[in-house]
């Protein structure tokens, strides 16, 4: 007997219940993102007169807790980190937990991406987002020192990226800052306050080669940023480097020149950065980073060496000095002209 028209016996109705089931799953798994996670963990112990005598002179921390979360689908990722600073609070009043980073990129082929959302502005010869500086203690051009990170910015941005090969790129974006002032500007008796838009900050610059991988590179980069107070204007930092590295050394040096209006100066500020990495063996390189702002006279300097135990932990050893000259100005919190300060820091890191 053979069934009606419209109808399946029921064996062949298991089979094709399993069929359209199994195209299901494959159309679920074709339109699911493939997602990854990575991340690290970092403890530190520092002992010297960086560290308040009210806390023994010395401080243990979970310093820095790192979780991102990635999503690509086709030719769109996402990107989401979720990051924890002074989890024990031994180095500040409280710990911190935000979100450093959530941004989605479009990569319109082999030569150019469009970056919107929250991200780092990764603006300068050796930049970083929430990571920071390669040293324990961050160098000047990361804000340490009492120094404006002018390598180390993040902000709600739009940014392309044209990059044809590996030998150069250009970048350009326009971005916001979280308050109407800089770091530096003083906003007490400086008049209105007039809040920062998108249309107010902007940065394009000029990259070739890379820092480690061999031969010369170099950076130039410009960046309009806005002031609030009584400037209410965008101003100037302009930033150039150059580096040259092969399987022994790395070694480079980097110019910042930036507005006087970002530190309430009558003329405007430079930055000069040099840093050398000798890599003694696979597991062994030792750094030596110095920076020196010259009209706010101060200088930082740091000696480290990073042992890798494996591919996922690795020590870090550092020895970093603070140095303010009698004509020092716009100090860190309880430092005076003169002062210098220094400490001796270890770190135990994991990454994932």
């Amino acid at each position: 007997m053979h069934p009606a028209r419209g109808h399946l016996p029921r064996g062949w109705k298991l089979a094709a219940l399993g069929a359209i089931l199994g195209l299901a799953a494959t159309s679920q798994a074709q339109t699911t993102p493939d997602l990854n996670i990575s991340g690290y963990i970092r403890a530190e112990y520092g002992d010297g007169d960086r560290y308040p005598a009210e806390k023994g002179g010395d401080s243990f921390d979970v310093s820095q807790i790192s979780v991102g979360l990635t999503a690509i689908y086709e030719n769109l990722e996402a990107f989401v980190n979720l990051g924890a600073t002074n989890v024990l609070e031994e180095r500040s009043p409280s710990s911190d937990a935000f979100v450093t980073d959530a941004f989605i990129t479009w990569k319109g082929g082999a030569s150019g991406n469009l970056i919107a959302g929250l991200q780092p502005i990764l603006f300068g010869l050796k930049p970083a987002g929430f990571a920071g500086d390669r040293s324990i203690q961050a160098g000047l051009e990361y804000g340490g020192g009492g120094g404006f990170a002018v390598s180390q910015q993040a902000a709600p941005a739009i940014v392309y990226q044209y990059g044809p090969g590996t030998t150069f790129s250009i970048k350009a974006g326009a971005f916001d800052t979280s308050s109407s002032t800089v770091d530096y500007q003083l906003a007490t008796g400086l008049g209105p306050i007039d809040g920062s838009s998108l249309s107010d900050n902007f940065f394009f610059d000029l990259r070739f080669g890379q820092a480690g991988t061999g031969g010369l590179y170099g950076y130039a980069g410009w960046e309009d940023r806005y002031i609030g107070g009584a400037v209410n204007e965008a101003r100037d930092i302009v930033d150039i480097g150059v580096g040259w590295s092969n399987s022994k050394i790395d070694i480079s040096v980097e110019y910042i020149d930036m507005d006087q209006a970002f530190f309430g100066l009558t003329e405007s500020e430079t930055y000069t950065i040099a840093e050398a990495t000798f890599h003694l063996s696979q597991r062994v390189n030792l750094y030596f980073d110095l920076g020196e702002a010259d009209v706010t006279d101060r200088e930082t300097t740091r000696y480290g060496l990073v042992y890798a135990i494996n591919p996922a932990a690795a020590l870090q050893i550092e020895f970093s000095k603070d140095e303010f000259g009698s004509r020092a100005t716009l100090l860190p919190e309880g430092v005076v002209a003169g002062q210098d300060i220094d400490s001796v820091d270890f770190r135990l890191s994991f990454s994932f």
